[in-house]
């Protein structure tokens, strides 16, 4: 019974470091804002988020835009065996959509803290 307890003691304090150092975790409401966009035109995407950052032509038509944001910091805190942890990081996120040769979005995807 004891080994159990430690195990499971074991097992919470994984998930909980693991929170504090995922920071691309896959939060569903960006995921889900962002595939909303597809099929639509990028101008629908510059409408509501401003100009693009950077554009990236294709050979074969379309492009790449990309969106980058730096903003405030952000703490994160987990408790280990009663003691609480904290990492502080400044929050960014980048977001890029890919169109074809008519602007069409035809995928997307983000890296950081969206």
């Amino acid at each position: 019974m004891r080994c159990v307890m430690i195990l499971f003691l074991f097992t919470a304090a994984c998930a909980q470091l693991r929170s504090l150092t995922n920071t691309n975790a896959g939060t569903p409401s960006t995921n889900q804002v962002m595939a909303s966009y597809v099929g639509r035109n990028i101008d629908d995407v510059i409408q509501n988020y401003g100009p693009p950052q950077s554009t990236f032509p294709l050979t074969q038509g379309g492009a790449v835009y990309l969106w980058q944001y730096t903003g405030a910091y952000v703490t994160r805190t987990a408790v280990f065996g009663g003691v609480a942890r904290s990492r502080t990081d400044q929050s960014s996120c980048q977001m890029q959509w890919t169109t074809d040769s008519s602007n069409t979005i035809v995928s997307w995807r983000w890296i950081g803290n969206c």
